[in-house]
């Protein structure tokens, strides 16, 4: 379980196609000390861009924030692929990709992007399961020819390399007693969100991974949630209210006492704070400067 100096804490990037406001947020969130930018994967969405070529331009233009999908709709990408992207990225980023990998949100985008239909029960979690067992395998062939005969997903005597000079962390978008276990298994944690995941509901996934971890031979606690947080840090001028009980609004003791409950009741070990109103900078600067340290002091 994390403790709380090793709380992650990033922010969410959404994929624009105005690339000077993305390069912005990225880049104001390293220089206030963030560890991650996350940044969404719905390429069926015509209002977004690719998020890999974005997550590369986001990198050559940083130094130290480690960037992700959060999380990639792997039925639009061949899984030995992903494997050789993700490894080039992490290389020339110096070790800095956090790769998120879902089974995919939107079926009827996937098959409008000339995806597979994968609308037969079972057949969504069969192909991930292939994805994630390829990409791992892959990179842990040490030069051997790697194959993968899968339910839905297949690679035959697969030459891999260059390899990945270090494990690359996976997180995935994991919901059910499966995909978590899966993730126990392959992966290093899962990424929820409030608007989906009510924080009671937090404990559950705990067990499940903590569960799958002990079953593998992996120490219990050792994989992390990552909690996107969406709302709003108000300072006392606003009157906006949320409208969902899943958007968080408070002012900034507010955000300590709620996250600091999250991490201590539901094992969460990371936070992708994503606003929803208002001025960003002024939001992502006020979630560093007053929530984020507050959370990182062992004076709890």
């Amino acid at each position: 379980m994390a403790t709380p100096s090793d709380i992650r804490f990033g922010i969410n990037v959404d994929p624009s196609p105005d690339y000077g406001k993305a390069l912005h947020s990225t880049q104001l969130a390293e220089h206030l000390g963030f560890d991650h930018a996350l940044i969404q994967d719905h390429a069926y969405n015509p209002g977004f861009v690719e998020t890999w070529t974005l997550i590369s331009a986001l990198a050559g233009a940083t130094g130290r924030i480690m960037l992700g999908p959060n999380v990639m709709t792997t039925p639009l990408r061949l899984p030995a692929m992903i494997a050789k992207e993700a490894a080039t990225l992490d290389a020339i980023s110096g070790g800095r990709l956090l790769l998120g990998l879902g089974a995919g949100a939107s079926d009827e985008g996937i098959v409008g992007l000339g995806g597979p239909d994968l609308g037969e029960k079972g057949a969504k979690f069969r192909a991930f399961s292939d994805a994630l067992h390829i990409v791992r395998g892959v990179w842990e062939s040490d030069g051997e020819p790697f194959s993968h005969e899968g339910k839905e997903l297949s690679v035959r005597d697969v030459h891999f390399g260059p390899r990945p000079v270090r494990r690359i962390p996976i997180i995935t978008g994991a919901m059910g007693p499966q995909s978590l276990r899966l993730t126990a298994k392959l992966a290093d944690g899962i990424s929820l969100s409030t608007t989906y995941v009510p924080a009671e509901r937090l404990s559950w996934f705990r067990d499940q991974l903590d569960q799958g971890a002990a079953e593998f031979g992996r120490e219990p606690g050792g994989l992390r949630i990552y909690y996107n947080v969406m709302g709003f840090i108000e300072t006392g001028q606003s009157r906006m209210r949320p409208r969902n009980e899943g958007v968080y609004w408070g002012d900034s003791t507010w955000w300590i006492e709620r996250l600091r409950s999250l991490v201590h009741e539901g094992g969460v070990g990371g936070f992708t704070f994503w606003p929803v109103v208002g001025d960003y900078d002024e939001q992502f600067r006020l979630f560093a400067e007053e929530v984020v340290p507050a959370l990182r002091s062992t004076d709890d």
